[in-house]
């Protein structure tokens, strides 16, 4: 006989139907809220590109630089982030190992591009500021470009490193995916990146600092004070855009240093991520920086903006 007792189903433990929605809204929030940051990345320093390139003011051997920047940061918002997203949203990297090495490649790429880019930048504004009627006559078009493609070619040399095998045995778990912490390439990808560039800005703008109260005193001349004083207002506003890189991008080279010499002192997972994030913060935060330093970004910015709205 069967016994109908047995096909009695045990009551369902209740569910928690608040926990639930609680639990689901986190992610939702957390991809509307990373969608949004890269898009404004996008956006931002698209901007950036197309008010130097379409306004007669902002077309200045100086400004390549600039366009520079966006360009690196473009490439990171747009080959980096979407996959470190993904990796945040799911908790697990789906894109396999041979595209991790990858995405970690260009990822120092950026950074490191953002960093020498900056240091060369710095060079720039002390020539601007010492030798101001001479600046166009030294920074010519071609050499700047020069400039810039080394900078390109330096950072491509410090962030191949692991593609070409330098970095620790490959780990079996394919669904993790970090920047190498082999002892030797981190000490090297760190002081390439970040800790040279910046020793070096931090000395050019000294000089910047020194020629700038020197030639204050000394300036009677209307034309050589008129140029002098648009030197002097670039330099102002870059120097704003390195302390806001050092700022976002120094808690995770300390970290960096700190997981290859000690790991057991290394932070838990979410200040982790936070740290890691804080450097990408950068690269939005940017071209924000321009029209709030120059009234000549500002303006550049509306006549792109009117004119994008037009269509």
């Amino acid at each position: 006989m069967i016994n109908t007792t047995d096909m009695i189903e045990s009551p369902s433990p209740a569910i928690d139907c608040s926990s639930v929605d609680s639990d689901a809204s986190i992610p939702i929030l957390l991809v509307f809220f990373l969608a949004l940051f890269i898009s404004f990345v996008i956006a931002g320093n698209i901007l950036v590109i197309l008010a130097v390139a379409c306004n007669q003011q902002l077309r200045t051997v100086s400004n390549l630089f600039i366009i520079n920047l966006a360009c690196s940061d473009l490439l990171l918002a747009s080959a980096v982030l979407p996959f470190s997203a993904t990796w945040e949203i799911t908790g697990n990297w789906v894109f396999g190992k041979i595209f991790c090495d990858v995405w970690a490649a260009v990822d120092v790429l950026c950074c490191t591009t953002t960093g020498i880019c900056l240091c060369a930048i710095s060079i720039d504004r002390y020539i601007g500021v010492k030798f101001p009627l001479r600046y166009p006559s030294i920074m010519t078009k071609r050499r700047v470009l020069l400039v810039l493609l080394a900078v390109w070619t330096l950072s491509l040399l410090i962030s191949i490193g692991p593609l070409l095998g330098w970095k620790e045995p490959v780990p079996m778990n394919t669904t993790d995916c970090h920047i190498t912490e082999e002892q030797g390439y981190a000490i090297f990808s760190a002081a390439a990146s970040f800790y040279i560039p910046i020793c070096i800005i931090l000395i050019m703008y000294i000089c910047v600092y020194v020629v700038v109260w020197h030639q204050n005193k000394r300036l009677k001349k209307v034309i050589e004070r008129e140029r002098f004083s648009r030197e002097k207002k670039a330099a102002k506003m870059m120097a704003v855009v390195v302390v806001i890189h050092f700022l976002c991008w120094l808690p995770f080279f300390v970290i960096l240093l700190v997981d290859t010499f000690v790991p057991e002192a290394q932070p838990s997972e979410n200040v982790f991520k936070v740290i890691f994030w804080l450097g990408y913060f950068n690269s939005g935060i940017t071209p924000i920086i321009y029209p709030c330093a120059s009234r000549e970004f500002k303006q550049g910015y509306l006549r792109v903006i009117r004119c994008c709205t037009q269509y």
